[in-house]
């Protein structure tokens, strides 16, 4: 995991974070604005700068944010600071949350580099469910 962080941190000072786009996905905006779940607990996964997790908290979801890039908590970490919102950011391994607290009501995924072990994470996580 320290390299793969390390490259991740090397990615964010030098601008190359294409999977970084500030928008929230068209799919949580959806399930968020047409009111199919009540605010809650927001987990997303390979947070990165907090986009996601700024979009939610704005909606009234409590969101907590995990990424192994340092910087890039460390962005979320400011830029939810700015906008005056109570997120919660963790630099971590995506695939070991024991530190968190159950449950949560919505997940988001990063998608990309990892898809591997984000199947295996979401296998966990259906087994502490049921």
């Amino acid at each position: 995991m320290q390299f793969v962080g390390w490259n991740f941190d090397l990615q964010y000072l030098l601008g190359r974070v294409p999977w970084d786009t500030g928008v929230t996905p068209p799919e949580v905006v959806a399930v968020i604005e047409r009111g199919d779940l009540a605010p809650g607990r927001a987990l997303d996964l390979g947070c990165g700068t907090g986009t996601n997790c700024i979009y939610l908290a704005r909606h009234g979801w409590q969101a907590v944010g995990v990424d192994f890039s340092v910087l890039a908590i460390r962005r979320a970490r400011r830029k939810a600071r700015r906008a005056g919102l109570d997120c919660r950011f963790y630099r971590a391994d995506v695939t070991d949350l024991g530190f968190l607290d159950d449950p949560f009501a919505l997940a988001d995924l990063a998608r990309g580099r990892g898809e591997r072990r984000l199947r295996r994470l979401r296998h966990r996580l259906s087994q502490r469910q049921g």
